[in-house]
């Protein structure tokens, strides 16, 4: 009986297994050969359509899954590992590295052990981790010796380069491109004896070497010709004019820019556009050509502005194709998870013929494993949802970042239109109506008395278009700065005191005193022309603003970690509503006691310049009782570079 209950169930097995190998036999044939020409098809795709190689490698990688083909996965991970540290996840990257080299070691796979340690070798670079870059390097390159890989023999000696270039080792980092130079010469290795060329000029570009810097960017510039190679002819490019622009040959600068955008337009790459176009604005601020200036300031806006939009397309597009990532991975595990279950059914169905005891042990070993794999699979999903959040996360700071340009543009055509404004009205008016006073004068349509009076007037307008003038060739220089700003030790006593002697004839003109209480021992680290333009433009406004025989009084006050510098007259006062239009963003102005004319850039330079060098400004003020104008600065102790945004 318990034979006949054996071969029935043997049968029973047969019969399924027949079953199953024939619906197998049906389906699509998966082998190595097909994974690894799926694998090399998604990495040529790599730098030209990065969501298609994502798509393609998902696929490959449940190929091998599901064929164990650990080879085949090890090279999967080491692509997957090369897109993660192109879209900047180097943590992410250097997992799958991590992941690829384990199961190389696996399978002895000698050369892709060595192509992970050397993308390895340079994420620890730019994590700054120099001696286990140097140490991955060597191993590297110990193993492609071995196996003779020529080609890879060399790109890896321009990593090395590239990491003494980073440990300031400069003399060997020249010999070892030497070296690679060489070698690629000698197996006719084009792409490599160019860069070999390109990382040297490169080098020689950031320690001043100027003439050799030329000479290599020229001799890559020969081989990217050769080539045709339009990406690496725009860098070539790029570097002779950053060289260029350096030595101050503004129209090699222009030519080699100009060229640099053209060859890097050909080939869509915007960033390297954007490198190009931002020289070329330098080279005609210099120069200045203001045409020039607006003409490829206008282009540089257009070209940030596609790329900005091609890279938030293609985050989108590469959220998108993780999550059907996630998504494949998901369907395929349920399918294996359904297989799975489906084999155990069959083993149980046999274990129940064969003894009802096994049954109840494989039904514990079932439940124990099959909470084991969700727990697996819980885990895995947990992780899928990390990485939706942060790709969320970065599209979110993206579109900010493209918000803030805007309004960065919207910023600068404000300012266009105040400075138009003030050149248009505040500028052009007097040298209008000193044209008109001149011409009464020669014309003899006036009297002596009234010539006299007239060219009283005259000099009160000079006087007014002369600082309005200073005013706003200071408020454009603040605007187009480079951001570097060349601090001193500066006492505050001496120079307001310097201040008032400059004013020495608007004071006696008003019988104005201006008084100094400023305490000799306080001084500040900080640009002296800021801090005198500043003060000047509020000593003369409260000058403006006081009557005769009134007085202006300078105090300062350290308070912690800041100076305060308060400058107080007597005079005229404002009410609420002057105030509040006062503090307001836009340029105000209106008479002085002695109607004295105005063009409300003072005030407006002054709180852009206080707002440059991290300061505040405090008005207060009553009317008919006079205001209070305070100035609170840091005191800062080293020189700083400031970036302005």
């Amino acid at each position: 009986m318990i034979k006949r209950i054996l071969l029935y169930g043997l049968a029973v097995v047969l019969l399924l297994n027949f079953k199953a190998g024939a619906h197998a036999s049906k389906s699509d044939v998966i082998t190595p050969a097909r994974i690894d020409s799926l694998n090399e098809n998604a990495y040529k795709k790599i730098h030209s359509n990065i969501a298609t190689a994502m798509v393609m490698l998902t696929d490959a990688e449940q190929m091998c899954i599901k064929t164990n083909y650990t080879k085949g996965l090890a090279v999967n991970y080491l692509y997957q590992a090369e897109v993660f540290n192109q879209r900047g996840y180097s943590k992410r990257a250097q997992v799958l590295y991590n992941h690829a080299i384990e199961l190389s070691r696996q399978n002895n796979d000698l050369y892709n052990i060595a192509r992970a340690e050397e993308h390895l070798s340079t994420i620890q670079r730019k994590f700054g981790n120099m001696d286990e870059a140097e140490n991955l390097l060597n191993k590297s390159l110990a193993i492609l010796k071995r196996l003779n890989k020529q080609i890879e023999i060399v790109n890896l000696k321009l990593r090395m380069g590239l990491l003494k270039e980073a440990q300031k080792k400069y003399p060997e980092a020249l010999a070892i491109y030497d070296d690679a130079c060489a070698e690629a010469k000698r197996i006719k290795f084009q792409y490599g004896e160019k860069k070999s060329y390109f990382n040297r000029a490169e080098l020689y570009a950031d320690i001043n070497g100027a003439d050799s810097a030329i000479i290599y960017y020229n001799k890559a510039l020969r081989v990217d010709t050769l080539t045709k190679d339009q990406y690496g002819k725009a860098l070539s490019y790029i570097g002779l004019s950053n060289v260029s622009l350096k030595q101050r040959q503004l129209k090699k600068t222009i030519s080699y820019a100009n060229a640099a955008q053209l060859n890097a337009d050909s080939v869509h790459a915007y960033k390297l556009m954007v490198e190009a176009l931002e020289i070329l604005v330098k080279a005609a601020n210099l120069q200045h050509d203001l045409a020039s200036v607006t003409k490829w300031q206008q282009r540089l806006l257009e070209v940030e502005r596609i790329n900005s939009e091609a890279n938030r397309n293609d985050a989108v597009l590469f959220v998108e194709v993780l999550k059907q990532q996630q998504e494949r991975q998901l369907a395929i595990q349920q399918e294996i998870s359904g297989i799975q279950k489906e084999s155990q059914t069959k083993s149980i169905i046999l274990l129940c013929i064969l003894i009802v005891m096994l049954i109840v042990v494989l039904l514990v070993f079932s439940v124990s494993y099959n909470y084991k794999k969700a727990k697996l699979y819980a885990a895995e999903l947990n992780e899928k949802n990390e990485q939706i959040k942060e790709h969320a996360n970065s599209l979110d700071r993206l579109n900010k970042q493209i918000l803030g340009q805007n309004t960065i543009l919207e910023e600068d055509n404000s300012l266009k239109n105040k400075l138009l404004s003030i050149i248009s009205h505040d500028l052009r008016h007097p040298l209008t109506n000193t044209k008109s006073i001149i011409d009464l004068i020669n014309l003899n349509l006036v009297s002596n008395q009234e010539a006299g009076h007239l060219f009283h007037h005259l000099e009160a307008q000079y006087t007014r278009a002369v600082s309005l003038l200073d005013n706003l060739l200071y408020w454009i220089k603040s605007q187009v700065h480079d951001g570097r700003i060349i601090k001193q030790e500066v006492n505050l006593r001496h120079m307001i005191s310097s201040l008032i002697e400059e004013q020495k004839l608007s004071l006696q003109k008003k019988e104005i005193q201006a008084v100094n209480l400023v305490e000799p021992e306080f001084e500040l680290y900080a640009e002296l022309e800021v801090l005198k333009i500043i003060f000047r433009n509020l000593l003369s406004n409260a000058v403006k603003f006081t009557n005769r025989y009134g007085a202006v009084v300078f105090e300062a006050e350290a308070t912690g970690a800041e100076i305060k510098i308060s400058v107080k007259d007597n005079g005229t006062g404002m009410n609420a509503t002057t105030l509040s239009r006062i503090q307001g963003l836009s340029n105000y102005t209106s008479k002085g006691t002695a109607d004295e004319d105005g063009s409300g850039m003072g005030l407006m330079l002054i709180r852009d310049l206080i707002k440059k060098i991290n300061g505040s400004l405090t008005i207060e003020s009553s009317y008919g009782e006079g205001s209070v104008f305070t100035v609170a600065l840091a005191i800062v102790s080293e020189p700083v570079l400031h970036q302005e945004q």
